[in-house]
C-alpha cells in the first residue's frame, strides 16, 4: 500500500543527532554556560535547496560553518563529531535561545516518497478539491494520534505574501517535550523547521509567535511561491482558454474552407 505524504512525515523519526543537541542545549542551561556561537541574522543553506532564514537577534546559532575553534562548540565532545552528525542527519542549522528554545533546521535527502515532488506547495496548489478535501480528513484522522501529531496545512507568510510557502504542521513528543515542527518538499527533499522548548513542555505562545516569524522570512532560492504558483495557474488557464479560442476560430474556417470547396466542385 503506498503510503501518502502525511504517514511519510510522521514516521520520519527524531535523529539521534537531534537528541544529543536537545542533551547539549539542556548542559548550557543547567550549567549557565556563556554561550559564543555565531550571532542571530541572515543564513544560507544550500543543501540543493536555496533556503534563505534569518534568526533574531539574541540567539545564539550553528551551522556548518561554525569555526573549529568555537569553545562552546568543543562541549558537544569534539568539532569532528558535531560535524559529522549535522551531516550524516541533516541537520544544517540549529538555534538556542536560553528562554526560548531551540530552533532546529534538517533537509532529508533521502525520502523515497518525495523523489517526484520538485515543490510541495505547487503540488498542494495543483490539487483538485476534492483531493484537498480528502488531504483535510486524513488530517484530522493523524491528529489524534499521540506519538506524532499532524495538525495541518500551514501558509508560512500569508502576511506579507513574499515568503509564502505550504507546510504541513507537526508536532512530535521527544521525551516529555513536545516538538513543533512545519515541513515542506523542496527538490525532492525533505525540509523541517522544528522548534524543542527549554522550559515548559512545549512551546509557549511567545515561543510559537517566533517561530513563525522565523518561519515567514524562510524562501528557497528558485521555487515558487504560493503566490507565484496562482500566477502561474491563472497565466495557464488563459493560455488554455486562447487555445480553445484559436482552435474553434481554426475549426470555423476550416468548415468554411470545405463548404466552399464542396460548393465549387459542385458547379463543376
Amino acid at each position: 500500500m503506498k503510503k501518502t505524504i502525511l504517514v511519510v512525515l510522521k514516521e520520519k523519526k527524531i535523529p539521534k543527532a537531534v537528541l544529543v543537541l536537545v542533551i547539549l542545549v539542556a548542559m548550557f542551561t543547567l550549567s549557565c554556560l556563556q554561550v559564543n556561537g555565531e550571532a542571530g541574522g541572515a543564513y544560507k543553506i544550500e543543501e540543493e535547496v536555496g533556503m534563505h532564514i534569518e534568526i533574531p537577534a539574541g540567539w545564539i546559532v550553528f551551522t556548518k560553518n561554525t569555526p573549529a575553534e568555537d569553545m562552546d562548540v568543543k562541549k558537544y565532545g569534539t568539532y569532528e563529531a558535531l560535524m559529522s552528525d549535522m551531516e550524516n542527519d541533516g541537520i544544517s542549522l540549529f538555534a538556542y535561545h536560553r528562554s526560548k528554545g531551540l530552533i532546529l533546521v534538517k533537509v532529508v535527502a533521502d525520502c523515497e516518497e518525495f523523489k517526484k515532488i520538485d515543490n510541495l506547495t505547487e503540488v498542494y496548489l495543483r490539487m483538485s478539491d476534492k483531493a484537498k478535501a480528502a488531504l483535510e480528513e486524513e488530517i484530522k484522522k493523524e491528529a489524534t494520534m499521540e506519538e506524532g501529531k499532524v495538525l495541518g496545512v500551514y501558509f508560512s507568510d500569508e502576511t506579507n505574501k513574499k515568503n509564502n510557502y505550504v507546510y504541513i504542521n507537526m508536532e512530535y513528543v521527544v521525551g516529555d517535550k513536545k516538538m513543533l515542527t512545519y515541513a515542506t518538499v523542496i527538490n525532492k527533499k525533505l525540509v523541517t523547521i522544528a522548534h524543542y522548548p527549554v522550559s515548559g513542555n512545549e512551546a509557549n505562545e511567545e515561543e510559537k509567535t517566533t517561530l513563525l516569524e522565523i518561519l515567514s522570512t524562510v524562501h528557497f532560492d528558485n521555487w515558487q511561491t504560493v503566490e507565484e504558483v496562482k500566477q502561474s495557474i491563472e497565466q495557464e488557464k488563459i493560455i488554455n482558454a486562447q487555445r480553445v479560442k484559436i482552435a474553434v476560430v481554426t475549426g470555423m474556417l476550416f468548415s468554411i474552407l470545405v463548404l466552399l470547396q464542396y460548393k465549387e466542385s459542385r458547379r463543376k
